[in-house]
């Protein structure tokens, strides 16, 4: 039977100037920590296991240069839980090293759960310290400013967590979904404060921009805090849940937080993130009013629409530059 554990406080730091290359792990907890690592070797996933650490003691568990970004971590310990693992590899109770990651009740080993690590894109060097949380709920170490990319701040509107396979939650703002992965480089809780929220919530972000695409973003968080709502927050907070078209039934959106999913006769024909806007580029000069931008996921030109009106069951805007009417009815 399995160990139970307790919650301890994970902190993932680079070593800069290190002389030795390779990933290395530091138990600074005040018990002993059993490491177990996987990793992929050419076309394989590999793990290996145990290297026992004792409290104040370091260890390398991979030597020469680090050949790849992402590892695969386990620590076991009396007493300590070893939270948010999400992914799979085979082990032992014994020492391994085990070739495939599938499979492995059949193959007689056991299979457990670990949790991503980024060593960083250049990294030949990474230290991993484990910590105890002196009675504090579980956060990661805080990294530098701009350690991760370029620092960005804003509001943004919640959407969801996903704790299936990759663990990562995710805003919407200025028309792109950000994406922070729960990979050790954000702060566990910046973290949690997401968990805690519903689809649609106001907050206001901070942290690293790292990679930016056609709509989305990477983003290694500092801080997550709730707000004010404002006027617009207001609108997507009327327009949450089901809608049809009056012009044809079969046309239909469901809008969650700030993401907009079209379907037609039950199919789904492609998913939009909203953003509310006193103006957009289409529109005459000094219109005024709220004005609703489409940016489709799939790429695209946004689409701009002026918002009439969203009462109760009914909701109506105007596509700009066109003057007939497009009217919605809640169908939830």
């Amino acid at each position: 039977m399995r160990r139970q554990l307790t919650p301890f406080l994970l902190a993932a730091i680079l070593s800069p100037g290190a002389a030795l290359a390779g990933l290395e792990f530091c138990n600074e907890d005040s018990v002993e920590q059993t490491i177990a690592v996987g990793y992929k070797k050419g076309e394989d996933w590999v793990s290996e296991g145990w290297w026992s650490v004792a409290p104040g003691e370091c260890k390398t568990v991979l030597g020469g240069d680090l050949q790849r970004r992402y590892y695969y971590w386990r620590a076991e310990a009396p007493e300590r839980n070893f939270p948010n693992a999400d992914y799979a590899f085979c082990t032992t109770r014994a020492a391994f090293d085990i070739v495939g990651d599938e499979d492995c009740g059949g193959r007689g080993y056991e299979s457990q759960r670990f949790r991503k690590l980024d060593t960083g894109k250049t990294a030949t060097h990474f230290t991993m310290t484990i910590t105890t949380p002196g009675g504090v709920a579980p956060s990661t170490e805080q990294a530098a400013v701009g350690q991760y990319g370029e620092p960005y701040s804003n509001q943004a509107i919640f959407q969801s967590c996903d704790f299936q396979g990759v663990s990562y939650c995710t805003f919407v703002a200025d028309g792109t979904q950000f994406f922070a992965y729960d990979d050790g480089r954000s702060d566990q809780t910046a973290l949690n404060a997401l968990r805690s929220l519903l689809p649609g919530a106001p907050i206001q972000v901070s942290g690293d921009l790292e990679a930016v695409h056609d709509s989305t973003a990477d983003i290694v968080l500092r801080e997550v805090g709730t707000r004010d709502r404002t006027m617009t927050d207001v609108v997507i907070d009327n327009m949450q849940g089901q809608w049809y078209s009056l012009a044809d039934r079969k046309s239909q959106m469901t809008i969650i937080g700030a993401i907009w999913e079209d379907s037609y006769n039950g199919q789904p024909m492609g998913s939009s993130i909203i953003s509310i806007t006193g103006s957009c580029p289409e529109a005459p000069p000094g219109a005024g009013g709220l004005y609703l931008q489409l940016f489709p996921m799939e790429g695209g030109d946004p689409l701009c629409y002026s918002i009439d009106e969203i009462e109760g069951i009914d909701w109506s805007m105007y596509y700009v530059g066109q003057g007939d009417p497009l009217r919605f009815r809640r169908l939830d």
